[in-house]
């Protein structure tokens, strides 16, 4: 237990603001900025008189951003940087690396300490993924998707099993096993409904010849059929 928990003890230390599964808590900053923190996921605030300081230090967050020429406001997760003067857009991170999104305004991206350091300036409908060797891929999506979890929708985009099941287990009280490494890595593309996670699971697990096994109501093995 304390392996397991351990972690999760730590993060709650560092944080400001933490949610539990299946569910997000809106934060009034003192700035009049908001930020909507995703399902188990966690945030710490930093504000000084010259500069507005927020790490995403687990999960994911949607922020709206009060602009402040003189008040840099710049959010960091993963090694990876986000700088605004105001706009809305969203954030996650998970072990493949982070991504940002933005519904409106603009935003800089630039991460540093690697071979390859990037940065790139993203507008409205645009989102950029970066993993963890500093490898970019940036492209677009409608703006009105961008944070999609906040109408209880997880969108997936050429991105891998593995990822998609660590957004989905932030709604899910269980756990959820993939049986096959391969299978972990194939790309996933669709709209899935969080409301529903056992559900969304089967659906994913579909596009991927697989199939959902449900052990006990708190476990789920996801493999190949």
């Amino acid at each position: 237990m304390a392996i397991v928990a351990g972690p999760e003890i730590a993060l709650n230390l560092q944080a400001d603001h933490a949610t539990g599964t299946a569910v997000s808590r809106t934060v009034e900053l003192t700035d009049q900025s908001t930020v909507i923190v995703a399902p188990a996921s966690a945030i710490a605030v930093s504000f000084t008189p010259d500069e507005r300081r927020v790490r995403l230090l687990a999960g994911e967050a949607y922020l709206e951003v009060t602009p402040d020429s003189d008040r840099p406001f710049r959010l960091s997760a993963g090694g990876v940087q986000v700088t605004v003067l105001g706009t809305g857009f969203n954030v996650s991170r998970s072990e493949d690396g982070v991504e940002v999104g933005v519904a409106h305004g603009k935003v800089h991206v630039g991460r540093s300490g690697s071979a390859q350091p990037v940065t790139t300036l993203l507008e409205a409908g645009e989102f950029v993924r970066i993993n963890g060797s500093g490898r970019m891929v940036k492209d677009r999506q409608p703006a009105s998707q961008v944070g999609a979890w906040r109408q209880n929708q997880l969108i997936a985009q050429d991105q891998p099993l593995r990822d998609v099941l660590n957004r989905l287990r932030r709604y899910y009280t269980g756990m959820i096993i993939v049986t096959d490494d391969s299978l972990s890595t194939q790309p996933v593309t669709g709209v899935y409904d969080l409301e529903n996670p056992t559900g969304a699971l089967r659906a994913i697990a579909r596009s991927q010849n697989a199939v959902v096994r449900a052990i006990t109501p708190w476990l789920l093995i996801v493999s190949r059929s």
